[in-house]
C-alpha cells in the first residue's frame, strides 16, 4: 500500500512543474511553428489542476484501502 501512496504523489509532483516549460521540452519539437501551437494559459492552468486533482483523488482512494483493509492475524 506504500509503494501505492509514493506513486499517487506522482502526478501531484509533475502538476508543481512550470507546465509551459514542459510543454516546450517534450511537446514543442513535434511541431513546424511551436509558437502557433502553444497551448493557452487556460490550458496550463487546467491541466495543473487535473494533475493535482488526480493525485488527492489517488491519495484519498489509498488511504481508505490501507484503513479499511484487513490487518493480519
Amino acid at each position: 500500500m506504500m509503494f501505492g501512496m509514493l506513486v499517487a504523489l506522482i502526478p501531484g509532483a509533475l502538476g508543481l512543474l512550470d507546465q509551459k516549460k514542459m510543454w516546450w521540452r517534450f511537446q514543442a519539437k513535434n511541431y513546424a511553428h511551436p509558437e502557433h501551437n502553444e497551448p493557452s494559459e487556460g490550458a496550463y492552468r487546467r491541466q495543473r489542476v487535473m494533475l493535482i486533482g488526480c493525485s488527492l483523488g489517488l491519495v484519498a482512494l489509498f488511504a481508505y484501502l490501507w484503513a479499511t483493509a484487513p490487518s493480519p492475524s
